[in-house]
């Protein structure tokens, strides 16, 4: 008899996990008055399959068990940063005894969610006392880079100063840790001053040739929105034509009508970059708008 019941848990079980939509898993599990503890893990875990909170709700309310064991918490805890659910997710960490690298990866993702600064400094203060941070653990979702890019996430969503993102950013440099490609957007977008920009932009381990259009495009416009038009059309020069992005070309159009505007004289402006940023924007499929498009012809051609 017991024989009989286990391998029919393990059918639904097995049924459960291959269902492929939410209306697919709550179609199956309609009328079933209890679920096994195999069942419900199943159920969880493919409702973060689907990244659908709703159906993790359903789930939790009409089949959730009074007794939790440890790997129901850890399944509860990844699938609901699964389905965006991050303060779930939050309280669902604190359940979770001796958690390993990849309870600690999940739980820094919804300190990033929420932007919880405070418990992302916890978070890699007791990994940094029970591992070794700084060394790939066995769990690809606890990689050091994954684990720095939620971290600065955290403390950029939290609005941390300054200087704590810089603190954060050292900490990474000193370790030697390869962090994952955006978070030099991260950092980029945090930067309050040209000197800091140029200080990330040239400092980050991230080779000029590993770079997509998006870093320099956001370094264009983030020297520009910093106060150095100059440095932006210069930061223009750099760029691989194959990299020149419309957001790119804009910002060195918008560089060249700020001096402009500032009282330069278009001696003193580097015209040939304008004038190839500003056709190239207006020969692209997106354009410009007509409007800006009009004022800088007026003041370049």
């Amino acid at each position: 008899m017991r024989a009989t019941r286990r391998m029919l848990r393990e059918a639904l079980t097995g049924q459960i996990v291959e269902t492929t939509s939410k209306e697919m898993l709550l179609t199956l599990l309609e009328g079933k008055k209890n679920l096994s503890k195999m069942e419900y893990v199943a159920a969880v875990n493919q409702c973060g399959v689907f990244g659908d909170r709703e159906c993790l709700r359903t789930v939790v309310t009409t089949w959730g068990l009074a007794s939790m064991d440890n790997n129901m918490y850890k399944s509860m805890l990844r699938s609901s940063v699964q389905c965006g659910d991050m303060q779930e997710a939050k309280q669902y960490f604190t359940c979770v005894e001796n958690p390993n690298g990849a309870d600690y990866g999940a739980a820094m993702m919804a300190a990033a969610g929420l932007g919880d600064a405070q418990w992302g400094d916890s978070l890699m203060k007791s990994l940094h006392e029970r591992f070794s941070l700084y060394n790939e653990t066995e769990d690809d979702a606890s990689s050091t880079e994954v684990l720095f890019r939620h971290y600065l996430a955290c403390h950029l969503r939290g609005r941390s100063s300054k200087r704590k993102l810089d603190s954060i950013f050292d900490l990474a440099l000193q370790k030697g840790v390869v962090l994952m490609p955006d978070a030099l957007t991260m950092l980029l977008f945090a930067s309050t001053s040209v000197s800091h920009l140029k200080f990330i932009w040239t400092r980050f381990p991230l080779p000029l040739s590993s770079r997509c259009e998006h870093h320099f495009s956001t370094y264009s416009w983030e020297l520009l929105t910093n106060g150095s038009p100059s440095a932006c059309i210069s930061h223009y020069l750099t760029v691989p034509s194959s990299l020149r992005n419309i957001p790119l070309h804009c910002s060195v159009v918008e560089a060249g009508l700020t001096l402009l505007f500032a009282g330069k004289d278009k001696t003193d402006i580097d015209m040939p970059t304008i004038i190839e940023a500003l056709k190239a924007a207006e020969q692209s499929e997106e354009g410009v708008s007509e409007e800006w498009a009009r004022v800088a012809r007026e003041r370049f051609l």
